[in-house]
């Protein structure tokens, strides 16, 4: 491992412009070679890379092996070659000599090692970037995970952050990509998190609590007596990695994604308060088929109001609604109020719709795919400075984006065929229907019906001043009366459609046992009705 810090920059530094100038310098010959030789160095060029920066991480160790855990499980974005060389760090990260780690461990508890745990197994049973995991007994009787951080961990944590953020800044002087300074603090805050396993206890009590009662998932109990801000003692787990398909081949697939989804979706949506880092190393299947979730070193919060945007964004997604598609954006921080903005997001979104109505299943879903889709068009329609300058990065969104990508690895993994949308869609189904959202439906799309509703006369006013001006170029015959027609016909449609809209919401309602709402929405369907019958009877009396 390399601790000198003059050597530890200029290796970092010197790796990421070698695979840089790497591609680029193939690039610039792509023109002389020929059909399909091209492809075939380049693929070469992704295993060479790859082992480089495998080996590089390695060497450097410490907060870089978090960046190669992330990059196994990129598969639908980086060529192949990257995952396949960056899978051994998952749970297999260099590990500290115990007689390093001992007195780590015996400040923390403040006492000798032999006054806490009945026995204890100095070969650590797993690494990670941050601390490694022995397994011990206490004088109780009941087996426990003890995780220690690695000696040198605070000595270089601050120093990788920096050559980190040097390399974020190198980006950003190539790609305008609003938000970049955004995303390197939360992944700083992140660390910062996970340096003080404290907080992971904290995160872990929470959450237990949380999803307590979901059937076949499991958190181990913190032993908080022996957990300090350096060494973290839980409840020890049994179990194999989730993707080790050779051992769980004896059950249900689709049952362990849907179930994996499914509490994640409680995490994000309903709790606000999920674990953010599901990479295969931190998820085991035990004897009994339930999913054990490990290390809550990297959490992450929602605001409600985020919450409540996410089902929206996705329904209308799936619906193939671009507008309100950009209006989610727009509340969620994507976007600012920019119509140039708004037309580069437009293209974007359209393309991502056709490319997510093709049919194309996670097993299809890698590098080459994506090259030979709509999105490849795209890319060459729109300039790059265009598509980085167009999105925003929210705060909520980056922990959420990462801890996204990494559950579908997973499920892509262990089940190519498997399509996730068949899980979150109908969750989202419920969870709009539930007590607690369904109240701020009904209140914006009150609010939304009103604003059209008394905006008609101010809008249809301006129309007419506009058409009286000779603004508008077209003829209008009999214009007052032709207007009013078209005004109460809108408003016969508003009022009609609405109080349909109620009554389909409370037979909903009822069928959901939710008999509050269901009251209200039939008081709202009879009053849209009555203003439905007035307007068509004042219609019918003014012709």
């Amino acid at each position: 491992m390399i601790l000198k810090v003059s050597k530890r920059k200029k290796t970092a530094y010197y790796t990421a412009f070698r695979i840089g100038f790497s591609y680029l310098f193939l690039s610039f010959f792509k023109r002389f070679y020929r059909v399909g030789s091209f492809e075939e160095k380049l693929s070469k060029l992704h295993s060479k890379n790859a082992l480089l920066l495998k080996e590089k991480i390695i060497d450097l160790n410490g907060l870089f092996i978090k960046i190669g855990q992330l990059i196994s499980v990129m598969s639908s974005v980086l060529p192949k070659a990257y995952g396949e060389a960056m899978e051994s760090l998952q749970d297999k990260a260099p590990v500290s000599n115990f007689e390093r780690v001992k007195p780590v461990l015996t400040a923390a508890l403040n006492e000798s090692i032999d006054n806490v745990f009945k026995t204890f197994d100095e070969t650590p049973i797993a690494s990670a970037s941050i601390g490694q995991v022995h397994k011990a007994t206490l004088f109780s009787g009941e087996t426990v995970a003890v995780k220690v951080q690695h000696p040198y961990i605070s000595t270089i944590a601050n120093l990788d952050l920096d050559i980190i953020e040097n390399l974020f800044k190198m980006m950003n002087r190539f790609f305008t990509f609003n938000g970049l300074d955004t995303v390197y603090t939360q992944v700083k805050i992140m660390i910062l998190e996970e340096l003080d396993y404290q907080h992971e206890a904290d995160s872990m009590v929470i959450i237990k609590q949380n999803i307590a009662d979901i059937e076949g998932v499991k958190v181990p109990k913190v032993f908080t007596a022996y957990s300090t801000k350096n060494v973290l003692v839980t409840e020890f787990c049994a179990g194999v990695k989730i993707t080790d398909a050779e051992k769980i081949g004896a059950f249900n697939m689709d049952e362990i994604c849907d179930k994996l989804l499914f509490t994640y979706c409680e995490m994000m949506l309903k709790n606000g308060f999920y674990h953010a880092d599901p990479h295969p190393g931190n998820l085991l299947l035990n004897e009994n088929g339930e999913i054990v979730i490990l290390d809550f070193g990297a959490v992450g919060t929602l605001s409600k109001a985020t919450r409540f945007e996410i089902p929206k964004l996705l329904q209308a997604v799936l619906a193939n609604d671009e507008e309100k598609v950009l209006i989610s954006m727009q509340k969620l921080g994507f976007l600012s109020r920019d119509n140039n903005k708004e037309r580069v997001a437009a293209k974007i979104i359209a393309a991502l719709q056709s490319f997510i109505n093709s049919g194309v299943k996670m097993e299809d879903m890698d590098y080459q795919t994506i090259k030979n889709s709509e999105m490849e068009d795209l890319r060459k329609e729109l300039s790059l400075k265009e598509l980085t300058a167009t999105f925003d990065v929210p705060k909520d969104w980056i922990l959420l984006e990462r801890t996204i990508l990494l559950l579908l690895g997973v499920c892509n993994t262990i089940h190519p065929n498997y399509n996730p949308i068949d899980t979150v869609k109908p969750y989202l189904k419920n969870m709009i229907l539930s007590k607690e959202y369904l109240g701020d439906f009904i209140k914006e799309g009150i609010k939304n019906q009103a604003n059209i509703i008394f905006s008609l006369p101010s809008r249809l006013d301006t129309v007419l001043r506009k058409a009286n001006k000779g603004e508008i170029e077209f003829e209008i015959k009999s214009l007052p009366k032709s207007a009013q027609k078209l005004y109460l016909v809108i408003q016969q449609f508003i009022f009609g459609l609405f109080g349909i809209l109620a009554f389909v919401m409370a037979y909903n309602s009822n069928e959901n046992g939710n008999k509050a709402y269901e009251k209200w929405f039939l008081v709202i369907a009879m009053v849209s009705l009555l203003l439905f019958i007035y307007v068509l009877f004042k219609g019918r009396t003014n012709r």
